[in-house]
């Protein structure tokens, strides 16, 4: 007490001696409390008083303030004397080392706040001197050292400050980006030829030139290397492969938490032998992405998200040295990669389809405690770290340099999805698949990023463009999900078709290309003989390609049908049949929407409209014809719809022994072909008079086929009309909004049931199901109308 008393007194003291005194320039009053700042040291050399009984921190503050102060008052382009003084006497090299020793005791941390204040008040673009950037890089790499430090706030100031510069002034990245001497002499001998002196040096590694000398703020922007030395393999370094998963097996079971084990020490011992190999020719260190890694695992939030909005900084900058040092000579993307595949084995092994559908996580600071864990399901806390790393991962690569952006895409592909994800979900346990699939689902549902979203189709689905044959079962996972849509497990089934739901509306031309669109674009389905001359004059209006459209990469190989003369323009008379096709496919007696005076059909209208045209600027990019189309490369012989419509198609057919839910998700996936404005999918889903070949089914035929089941089923009841009514008000009491609007029923346990509810709610679903195509098909037809005219 008496000290800190005797501090304020000695302050005042200061204060009263110095506005007595006669002026001094800003020069002098400058060097004043830097020999301040020094005489502390000369005089209590062996004193241990903490730095907030000295008076260093004041000096230091009026430095940044007359530094501030000389630049407001003089010329932008020209140093002041101040600055003059700072950068000839290396001031900040000499505070580096004071901070070091970080004596007395806080030193390190008035030293951050020193250079923190510094780089940001100032204008002046000091950092791009030699006797600035060497102490701020030598800073640097001592934060992060040690976690949990008293300084980790101050260091990630710094830290975020120095990449804020360097996002503004990219080519200031380079002074951070150190080559070791032994390498850079053996990189000037051997690219002599090749590079000239000043595209030879690292900035980082420079000595002062003439002009450094001069104190110039304005140097020249340096070349950037020429980068013969940076094709190096990705990855030369992988932490250790991450924790045990739990031990429940409907996570992930024993066999596969082993094989994900050997395969992540497989990674790791690559990743170490490859190390020796490429040290020779790397070695380049990063120490600003190195820090910020560093205290991206601070048990602090705060600083571990700024330490991550430092990452994100970096990652994207332009320059293409510092994006080829991230990838190859730094531990970034197998870092990232690990810290998700850690969060994924920490998920829970039980949770309801609901909770995981509904659960928030965005990166960030939004932090569940275990208290509020316990309140809301057991392994919230788990599961919204997981996303929320995912969808930081995700934003990463949205931002960052292309180069980052796809190297940091395949190591989630190669570590997370092929080691960790593809066991569980292929695994023989029925709940666990189930469990693994719907962690799958939303997982693709977080992601938008173009090319992290690629690299989940390539592994969902494979990388194949050309038609699909039958009986074709790779890659494996996509058989096996195909499969199990019409699984014996209804909750199997349902999750699995909630996965492919979720990738249709997912902004990737290869989901719907590898889906369905190669099994289409031969258009085989067409009959080569039509039967009537009121279908062939349909199957012409129907056949004609439009001149020049393209279909994707495949444009050049468009054949134009046999009458490119005739124009596929449906006059209203036409689309009303059509329409009409679909609203009169069930006999009266088997609708009950009107009973209840609900039937909706404006609903659908509204909503095709507003789906319509969100799908028609999602696949704009994508170059789909306008007409339907013949592409040479995908025609064959014999039709094959392909796996995946042959699975909706065939479940279509069964949907009156389905489930409510199975057949609420199914309509759903086939809407969501429907509304997709590619010309030869839309003849085949939304053309009841398209003349197809023998043996095709199409979409209409099989609600021909299911409304006869239902009239053969049900025609000898008397009061079917009733129970119909009665068996809709009962869904429409479970969900306010009719048809898919709630996809889990949760029925009363006294609720009356019909023995033959599960055919009655079909009927229900197929009716609802015929007005949604109607609609679509009407706003199909009415956009094609308004775009041509």
């Amino acid at each position: 007490m008496k000290k800190k008393m005797f501090s304020k007194f000695s302050n005042i003291l200061h204060h009263a001696v110095e506005a007595l005194a006669p002026q001094l320039s800003l020069r002098e009053e400058f060097v004043y409390h830097w020999k301040s700042v020094t005489a502390f040291f000369m005089d209590n050399k062996g004193e241990k008083l903490p730095i907030d009984q000295t008076q260093i921190p004041e000096h230091l503050e009026q430095m940044v303030v007359l530094l501030k102060e000389e630049e407001s008052g003089g010329d932008s382009d020209s140093t002041g004397p101040c600055m003059e003084y700072l950068l000839q006497h290396k001031l900040l090299d000499t505070l580096y080392s004071l901070g070091r020793t970080d004596h007395p005791p806080g030193m390190k941390q008035i030293v951050l706040q020193f250079f923190t204040k510094l780089l940001s008040r100032l204008k002046q673009p000091i950092l791009a001197h030699v006797s600035v950037h060497r102490a701020v890089h030598r800073l640097v790499k001592s934060c992060g050292e040690v976690l949990a430090a008293p300084t980790e706030s101050e260091e990630i100031q710094f830290l975020c400050t120095v990449c804020s510069l360097v996002k503004s002034t990219p080519y200031l990245v380079n002074f951070f980006i150190e080559v070791p001497k032994l390498q850079a002499e053996a990189r000037k001998t051997s690219l002599t030829k090749s590079m000239s002196p000043t595209s030879r040096g690292v900035p980082g590694s420079q000595v002062a030139t003439d002009a450094d000398r001069k104190t110039s703020l304005h140097p020249k922007k340096s070349s950037q290397g020429t980068g013969r030395d940076e094709t190096l393999a990705a990855n030369t370094a992988s932490p250790s492969p991450a924790s045990n998963p739990p031990p429940s097996a409907n996570a992930v079971n024993t066999a596969d938490a082993v094989n994900t084990a050997d395969a992540s020490n497989a990674v790791h011992a690559s990743n170490a032998v490859h190390v020796d190999n490429v040290q020779e020719a790397s070695g380049r260190q990063f120490s600003l992405m190195t820090s910020l890694l560093s205290l991206s695992h601070s048990a602090d939030s705060r600083v571990a998200v700024k330490a991550c909005e430092g990452l994100m900084l970096c990652v994207s900058l332009p320059e293409e040295t510092a994006a080829s040092c991230i990838v190859h000579d730094t531990a970034f993307c197998t870092e990232m990669t690990q810290r998700l595949v850690e969060a994924y084995l920490k998920l829970p092994p039980f949770i309801s389809p609901v909770d995981l559908e509904t659960v928030e996580a965005k990166w960030g600071l939004d932090v569940i405690t275990e208290s509020e864990d316990h309140k809301t399901f057991l392994g919230k806390r788990h599961l919204v770290s997981f996303l929320s790393w995912l969808d930081y991962c995700d934003q990463l690569i949205s931002v960052a340099n292309p180069m980052v952006a796809k190297s940091l895409a395949k190591s989630i592909r190669q570590l997370f999805l092929n080691v960790i994800m593809e066991p569980s979900v292929l695994q023989t346990s029925e709940s666990g698949a189930m469990l693994a699939t719907a962690y799958l689902t939303r997982c693709v549902r977080t992601v938008c990023s173009p090319e992290l979203l690629s690299e989940f189709c390539f592994f969902i689905l494979g990388s194949e463009r050309l038609p699909e044959q039958q009986e074709e079962t790779t890659p494996e996972i996509r058989s096996r999900l195909i499969q199990r849509c019409d699984h014996l497990s209804e909750e199997l089934s349902l999750v699995t078709l909630k996965l492919f739901d979720t990738l249709l509306q997912k902004d990737d031309d290869h989901i719907i290309h590898n889906l369905v669109l190669r099994n289409l674009l031969g258009r085989t389905y067409i009959s080569p003989h039509p039967g009537t001359a009121k279908a062939a004059d349909h199957q012409g209006k129907e056949d004609n390609s439009s001149n020049g459209s393209s279909e994707g990469k495949e444009e050049k190989e468009v054949e134009c049908k046999e009458n490119p003369g005739l124009a596929r323009s449906s006059s209203r008379t036409e689309v009303h049949k059509i329409v009409n096709c679909f609203l009169s496919l069930l006999p009266e007696q088997l609708k009950s929407s009107y009973q209840t005076a609900d039937s909706g059909y404006d609903l659908y209208l509204r909503d095709a409209h507003k789906q319509y045209r969100h799908v028609c600027d999602m696949t704009g990019p994508w170059a789909w014809p306008k007409e339907p189309v013949v592409v040479k490369r995908f025609v064959v012989e014999e039709f094959y719809e392909g796996a995946f419509l042959k699975m909706l198609l065939d479940k279509l057919s069964h949907m009156m022994e389905q489930s409510y839910p199975i057949n609420l998700q199914l309509t759903s996936v086939i809407s969501r072909l429907a509304i997709l404005p590619h010309p030869n999918l839309s003849e085949f889903l939304l053309d009841p008079y398209l003349q197809v070949r023998q043996g095709t089914r199409t979409l209409f035929a099989v609600f021909q086929k299911l409304s006869s089941e239902a009239r053969s089923k049900l025609h000898a009841q008397n009061d079917l009309s009733q129970k119909l009514v009665s068996v809709r008000r009962q869904l429409m009491g479970t969900s306010p909004n009719q048809h898919r609007k709630m996809l889990y029923r949760k029925s009363s346990r006294f609720q009356f049931r019909y023995e033959d509810q599960n055919e009655l709610e079909a009927i229900i679903v197929l009716e609802e199901f015929c007005k949604e195509l109607s609609a679509i098909a009407f706003v199909k037809h009415h956009s094609e109308v308004n775009n041509s005219s």
